[in-house]
């Protein structure tokens, strides 16, 4: 029969095995391997789908933000000249450390020592012409014993005493011949009639005595000021008084001049006169005199308050002219200074050099590069699009890797974020600057970083694997073993997302699906290959996602394709 002749030849195949034991374990995995292709082909159509269950549990969900930057000095300057000409030192090379003012490099600077030179001899004159200016001002001063202004007015003063002490008697004595017949009984107005010419004589006489009658009037007004004032009195008063004098005297001067001519033009029309007409007029006319001396004394120190006033003017105008000058010269002198010290180029801060392109010899132009310095410290420069770039703020840490350095990892703080995003291509992207939580020598400018940003978290909240989250239009859903349910998402991370609502802790949902046929295949093959599996079931074939419990296989299902 064809069976046992088969069963005979199976027992011969496994008697020959048992003695080639190596070769057999290897046609046993070319047979099961085909068997498994033939399979795959013939039977896959018809197999069975299987679910992995999973419960979501409670979990901490970290979203992070990812970016590519370098590193960068904190400061960097190119460190130029203020001034041309030739170099005559360079003091420093690339690599040194330099600290802040240190010089870098001296130019040629006859030509500046030589104008600070005559800058400091033109502040010398100066001041001295401003030292002069400066005591005729004092001299001026109304305080001071030998200001002009002030020996005015006391002249002034002196002037109106002296007319004060001789006014009394010519008032008096004038008087008398006006008004008192017994002493000049010829100027009378029946005398002056009596003789040839006498009317005009007497229109001579009311004239003369209008004008002595004002001016006995404003002494007698005058003579109680002038009372109360003394050398020390306010220069304004004694200048107010010195001209109600110069008034006076001249009113009085014209009296006295009147009287004298009346008393000549009688002189000459009457045939005998008396010899009171001689005395009165004597008398007069060294009144006539005194009055008149009076009056220029008066005016003179009229005069010479108002030039020295103007020499006071003068004098201010002189120390603020001389003030002008000093100042000037000081500000020349400190631009020459300036001039100077820039012959030595200096480091803007403390630092590194990074790089000299000049050398001794050279000649260097008006903001020629003589150096460049770097800071010490540095940070890492990053460029963010707009919707990463919202997820970051001041003070967020950041893991920091180098291309160059390998195994090196530094944590760093976000110090500054562009407030203004750049526009490239259509591409919003803002700019980040991390600074370094602590140094490390091996890290140079211009290295290439990458930085991993905690952006934000969430602890003990119920997490899926973002694989089992769908959607349908905006909202997102998670199938269970009994459907679709409907979920509220939040925070994500690269592999987790937060649940807010629809889901609790304990949920169950549907990790995955396998075909039955497959898990067939897998563990036929492990057999034949000498090992052993443990299928889905087991739940150590899928590991399971940080937050969810082991998946579970449920029973076999069809699927409609």
């Amino acid at each position: 029969m064809i069976i046992p002749s088969i069963t005979r030849r199976i027992k011969s195949a496994f008697s020959w095995l048992a003695g080639h034991r190596k070769s057999s374990v290897a046609i046993l995995a070319v047979v099961a391997l085909g068997s498994y292709y033939a399979y795959s082909i013939t039977g896959s159509d018809s197999a069975a789908v299987r679910t992995i269950i999973a419960s979501a549990q409670r979990g901490s969900v970290i979203s992070r933000v990812t970016g590519s930057g370098q590193v960068t000095a904190i400061s960097q300057a190119d460190v130029t000249s203020s001034v041309s000409g030739d170099i005559e030192s360079v003091l420093v090379s690339a690599g040194d450390d330099v600290y802040l003012g240190q010089a870098l490099a001296t130019i040629e600077d006859s030509d500046a020592t030589k104008a600070v030179t005559n800058a400091e001899l033109a502040v010398a004159n100066a001041q001295i012409a401003y030292d002069k200016a400066v005591k005729q001002h004092a001299n001026q001063a109304d305080d001071s014993s030998v200001s002009d202004i002030k020996k005015a007015y006391e002249k002034g003063y002196d002037a109106i005493t002296n007319t004060f002490i001789d006014l009394p008697i010519i008032f008096i004595d004038v008087n008398d011949i006006f008004y008192v017949p017994q002493h000049s009984p010829y100027f009378s107005d029946t005398e002056m009639r009596s003789v040839s010419g006498g009317d005009v004589a007497i229109t001579y006489k009311y004239q003369a005595g209008v004008l002595f009658d004002k001016a006995k009037k404003e002494y007698d007004a005058s003579f109680a000021e002038y009372k109360s004032l003394s050398a020390s009195s306010d220069p304004e008063k004694i200048s107010a008084f010195l001209d109600r004098t110069y008034a006076l005297l001249r009113t009085l001067s014209a009296a006295l001049t009147g009287t004298y001519s009346t008393i000549d033009y009688l002189n000459t029309r009457t045939s005998n006169p008396s010899s009171q007409i001689g005395v009165d007029k004597s008398q007069l006319s060294s009144y006539i005199s005194k009055v008149n001396g009076n009056v220029t004394s008066v005016s003179n120190s009229i005069t010479a308050i108002e030039d020295a006033k103007d020499s006071s003017a003068s004098s201010e105008l002189s120390l603020k002219s001389a003030e002008l000058s000093l100042s000037q010269q000081k500000d020349a002198l400190a631009d020459a200074k300036k001039d100077l010290a820039n012959h030595v180029v200096r480091a803007p801060f403390a630092g590194v050099v990074s790089k000299v392109p000049v050398e001794a010899g050279d000649k260097i132009s008006n903001n020629g590069a003589v150096a460049t310095v770097i800071t010490k410290s540095q940070n890492v420069v990053l460029s963010f699009n707009e919707v990463d770039a919202a997820k970051l703020k001041k003070g967020q840490k950041a893991t920091l890797t180098f291309d160059a350095i390998d195994g090196l990892s530094l944590s760093g703080t976000i110090t500054e974020i562009d407030v203004t995003g750049t526009v490239s291509q259509g591409v919003v992207s803002y700019g980040v600057k991390i600074s370094f939580d602590t140094n490390d020598e091996r890290i140079k400018p211009g290295m290439t970083v990458s930085a991993s940003i905690v952006a934000d978290s969430r602890e003990r909240v119920v997490v899926l694997p973002s694989s089992v989250i769908k959607y349908k239009g905006s909202q997102a859903y998670v199938t269970t073993p009994n459907g679709d349910v409907a979920v509220v998402t939040g925070l994500s991370s690269d592999d987790k997302i937060e649940i807010v609502s629809g889901f609790k802790e304990g949920d169950q949902y549907v990790s995955s699906t396998v075909s039955s046929s497959a898990v067939a295949e897998k563990s036929a093959a492990a057999s034949l290959l000498g090992g052993s599996t443990r299928g889905p079931g087991t739940g150590t074939g899928t590991r399971a996602t940080s937050g969810a419990s082991a998946p579970q296989v449920a029973p076999a299902s069809p699927v409609s394709r």
